[in-house]
């Protein structure tokens, strides 16, 4: 993926955020709906209890507290970073600040926290492997990498490879992109598409600006076994909010 389509990602997560924000939300029901299924799978895992007083660390936490807001951590060292950070700025909850930084180059020392969260921000990331390597250095060996990111089969993947390629964008869209009536027509094979594939391909498409990658299941297990990870914990389920499955993980970095 190229640096432009990442950046406008960015300035839809960006839109997002401002809307959240407008209606009055602290943390969205979608996201209290992920952090309590990654608590619960923690807690299955018996290191829920080690958030009380530790160094926790919240990758892509978002502008308030993130996944922060449901623990009860009162003594524990939390620090959250945001690529977006900067905009927050005065407008985040009273218990942390987020620091501005990527998930690829994150601004902190090596082996500094004992649980690591990153919840629903691989997959705006620029590089995953790379982001999953930085989650690495971060924690500390015997620590804990407390993991959520969607999924999608290889239809998915494949329709969303098609309609964000470099060649799709320039040579279709950008050249039609004045053209009402085109659009039009557009949108019409768009859904003629998803009777063939049964799958919403016009949501795909979309969705694409704001997630620059469709990860499948077998790519993020190779990512974090790449790292260096061990798999402690593992739970694939629908989430009610998006067409995809939120795949919710529990790791620990080896010596």
């Amino acid at each position: 993926m190229g640096l432009d389509s990442w950046l406008e990602a960015q300035k839809r997560e960006e839109g997002y955020w401002d809307s959240v924000r407008k209606e009055g939300y602290v943390v969205t029901k979608e996201s209290m709906y992920r952090f309590s299924r990654l608590l619960s799978l923690l807690y299955e895992s018996n290191f829920l209890e080690r958030t009380s007083q530790e160094n926790l660390l919240d990758v892509g936490c978002g502008p308030h507290e993130g996944i922060f807001a449901m623990l009860h951590a009162d003594e524990s060292t939390k620090v959250g970073v945001d690529a977006l950070a900067r905009l927050y700025k005065g407008k985040s909850s009273r218990k942390i600040e987020p620091i501005t930084g990527t998930a690829e180059r994150l601004p902190l020392r090596n082996n500094a926290f004992n649980i690591v969260f990153c919840v629903n921000a691989l997959d705006h990331t620029s590089d995953p492997q790379m982001a999953v390597d930085e989650l690495y250095r971060v924690t500390e060996v015997g620590g804990v990498l407390s993991l959520m990111v969607h999924v999608v089969g290889l239809k998915k993947k494949a329709i969303f490879q098609l309609f964000h390629s470099y060649w799709f964008v320039k040579k279709v869209l950008l050249p039609l992109r004045y053209d009402r009536k085109i659009k039009l027509i557009f949108r019409m094979i768009l859904k003629m598409l998803s009777i063939f594939y049964r799958e919403d391909v016009y949501d795909i498409f979309v969705d694409g600006y704001l997630h620059p990658h469709y990860i499948t299941l077998p790519e993020i297990i190779q990512m974090l076994r790449s790292a260096g990870y061990y798999l402690i914990h593992m739970a694939v389920m629908e989430d009610p909010w998006v067409n995809k499955l939120g795949t919710y993980f529990v790791l620990v970095k080896g010596t």
